[in-house]
């Protein structure tokens, strides 16, 4: 009997611990998900945001919106963020240079978290990923129709025809043509 009883008291001091480790290392995981932010406020505020987890479970109060928002969730995180680059690298194709300038398809980005963007009166957009590149819209592309805050968005572009990029924002099914600024 005393047997049974020490291991169902082992059991909820065991129980209480991982419940303690689990809030912790969720939290741990939220913070390793905001590097993906090169602006250090953007980062700082995506850290207060990740924290919720814990703050919840003290009973503080909660973190704001906008600072929850941030904390890009891990079913969209890519596998592996690169870093910002000063430009668009001109990948190598094995169809030939002629061929990759009329026709286009190599990946740039994949599945990368958005973290801001703006809509001009003229329904053109300009966003901002995760990596800090900043992608415009094209003339001539279908008015985007976005509400959610930014980080529930995740965008991928593609080479196009005669140097364009298209812009595709997971899940929606349109199509953009856009160019980046930085």
């Amino acid at each position: 009997m005393k047997c049974v009883l020490a291991l169902t008291v082992l059991s909820l001091v065991m129980i209480g611990h991982m419940a303690k480790a689990d809030t912790r290392s969720d939290v741990k995981a939220a913070f390793g998900r905001c590097d993906v932010f090169s602006d250090e406020r953007t980062w700082l505020n995506c850290i207060y945001g990740a924290a919720q987890p814990l703050r919840s479970k003290l009973g503080l109060p909660p973190a704001p919106d906008s600072q929850i928002n941030l904390v890009p969730n891990a079913t969209l995180m890519p596998q592996a963020v690169p870093p910002p680059a000063p430009e668009v690298k001109r990948q190598k194709d094995n169809r030939g240079g002629i061929a990759s300038f009329f026709l286009g398809g190599q990946k740039v980005l994949t599945n990368m978290p958005m973290t801001a963007y703006t809509i001009d009166n003229g329904g053109m957009f300009t966003l901002t990923l995760a990596n800090g590149q900043v992608w415009r819209e094209v003339e001539g592309s279908p008015v985007p129709h976005w509400r959610d805050p930014a980080s529930r968005y995740t965008v991928s572009i593609t080479k196009g025809s005669l140097d364009s990029y298209n812009l595709i924002i997971e899940g929606e099914g349109v199509q953009y043509k856009a160019k980046r600024l930085r």
